[in-house]
């Protein structure tokens, strides 16, 4: 039974590359047990995202249940994540399936759909310190206010809202903030998501930009736009 489920589980390496004018050139990575020289390891993660990857595990029995989430996310047994990144759920299909947006629409608030608050609730039980991030894959279609782009305000209170009802209803802490699942990104949305991430009072930061490495081309180009960004996500 374990292994049927592990299977619906995307593990992931992460590495967080944190020093943005370093992005266009070589790396030497030196890896020694006394320190020194080289990039700093962040750890391994696991990822529920793509629509309905980790959908299967609300079927099972509470043991199994309880099993399973000790060997994904319990420190020195089984994988011993360190990572959580999940899907926002925003009503589209997304990959396998479709996971419910926590805002059907401008008007509507529900903290309660979907199984991914559960999976961060049950990861940050058995490690307080795993670092949760959190992504679109795609947005309900009422963010891009009559445009077929979600680069606009109402995204950006979509995102923010997303993470402040993490706090509110389950007592997490986004640690990482993700733009659009291998999609583009926009100079000016970042900006504004920076801005509104702040003057909430959150520590988030915003990772740049879940797809490949020609992010470093942009930001290396702007340093008003590395200001905002965090991190660099690429897969």
């Amino acid at each position: 039974m374990t292994a049927m489920i592990l299977v619906n589980i995307v593990i992931v390496i992460t590495i967080f590359i944190t020093h943005l004018s370093t992005c266009g050139a070589a790396f030497t990575y030196n890896i020694s047990k006394a320190g020194g020289l080289g990039r700093r390891f962040d750890g391994v993660g696991g990822l529920s995202g793509g629509g309905c990857s980790t959908r299967l595990l609300a079927d099972y029995s509470n043991l199994s249940y309880n099993q399973l989430m000790d060997y994904l996310f319990l420190p020195g047994f089984g994988a011993s994540l360190h990572i959580l990144k999940v899907e926002i759920g925003g009503d589209v299909q997304s990959t396998d399936g479709t996971e419910p947006s926590h805002m059907h629409s401008a008007n509507d608030e529900n903290y309660e759909r979907g199984y991914e608050w559960k999976v961060m609730v049950e990861a940050k039980r058995r490690n307080p310190n795993i670092t949760l991030y959190g992504l679109s894959w795609g947005f309900p279609g009422w963010v891009g206010e009559g445009t077929h782009s979600p680069w606009t305000n109402s995204t950006v209170t979509y995102t923010v809202k997303w993470i402040l009802g993490a706090k509110k209803y389950y007592n997490l802490d986004i640690d990482y903030i993700g733009i659009w699942n291998e999609r583009s990104w926009d100079k000016r949305y970042t900006l504004a998501l920076k801005a509104a991430i702040t003057a909430a009072g959150l520590k988030t930061k915003i990772v740049g930009h879940d797809a490949g490495w020609d992010v470093c081309n942009d930001l290396s180009r702007d340093s008003e736009w590395a200001a905002a960004v965090d991190v660099i996500g690429a897969h």
